[in-house]
């Protein structure tokens, strides 16, 4: 044997490493959303080692939007659901969580601020609203009014959606095309009639600053009556906008912005309004929206 091959047969074995299993993600709850993106990432990541290099890969891209579309289908069939009632403390915080999770989604997927004011404009319907620890406030409650503008009172808006069982009869109208841009916000009271509150319009990226302007409460049916009024009565709403200076502005952060559904927070009480696009003519639109 020659002294080549001796070096070579004497020469240690290194065994083989076996090659890695990839463990097949387990079938989980609806509810156990942390764990199914986690386990989701981590099957991407395995599958596609480079994907644990620099910025998002499309292989993260891929889970992350199908986690959205997931959470987002969730959020809207259980806030339009019959069953949906926000005194339930089981669905109020399962639409929390969900809200969390999709905001935290958005972080790493925001617009452009043209593309995101371009979806901003328009209609849309409040599915839900929640602030955390706080307590309700009346809508037709000037007092209450007083301390959402003047100091960290919840939101009145907020309030007739929760206790008056209104939540879909909320709307808010962003008119981008005037000069300056115009928000109608506008609480459904029909047949009675609507209330809408006006305020001055703008936008920074996605988010929206306003200034109350006004507004006006439009009656077309008195509550002694079972008829309509041949001319609705317009009556202003009796809160002095114009003499509150800044306290009359704010800013909505958007947190969560696609074509039909936006997530937005307060920037006074820190509420948290979830709005689903409304494509539908409006209660009385006409009376307070210009076409």
């Amino acid at each position: 044997m020659s002294a080549m091959a001796l070096q070579f047969s004497l020469a240690p074995t290194v065994p083989m490493s076996p090659t890695p299993r990839i463990a097949h993600p387990k079938i989980l709850k609806t509810g156990d959303l942390s764990s199914h993106h986690f386990c989701l990432s981590g099957l991407v990541v395995a599958l596609c080692p480079q994907s644990r290099r620099g910025p998002r890969s499309r292989g993260t891209r891929c889970v992350a939007q199908r986690a959205t579309a997931d959470l987002k289908a969730e959020l809207l069939s259980t806030l339009s659901g019959e069953d949906w009632d926000p005194s339930r403390v089981e669905a109020a915080q399962r639409v929390e969580d969900i809200v969390a999770e999709l905001t935290r989604l958005y972080q790493d997927a925001r617009l452009p601020p043209a593309d995101a004011q371009k979806l901003l404009e328009g209609k849309w319907k409040l599915l839900s609203t929640f602030t955390p620890g706080q307590a309700a406030a009346n809508f037709f409650s000037l007092q209450d009014w007083q301390k959402y503008i003047f100091g960290k009172g919840p939101s009145p808006v907020q309030a007739a959606a929760f206790t008056n069982n209104a939540v879909q009869r909320v709307y808010q109208v962003l008119d981008f095309s005037a000069k300056p841009g115009r928000w109608y916000n506008v609480i459904d009271a029909t047949p009675a009639g609507i209330i809408c509150l006006e305020a001055d319009l703008s936008s920074t990226d996605a988010d929206i600053n306003f200034q109350w302007t006004g507004g006006k409460i439009v009656i077309k049916r008195p509550p002694w009556s079972q008829k309509d009024l041949d001319d609705p009565v317009r009556l202003p709403y009796p809160v002095p906008f114009a003499l509150l200076g800044d306290r009359a502005r704010g800013v909505f952060e958007t947190v969560y912005l696609d074509e039909d559904l936006r997530i937005s927070r307060g920037s006074k009480s820190g509420s948290v309004f979830v709005l689903c696009r409304e494509r539908s003519t409006l209660p009385m639109e006409d009376a307070y929206f210009p076409s």
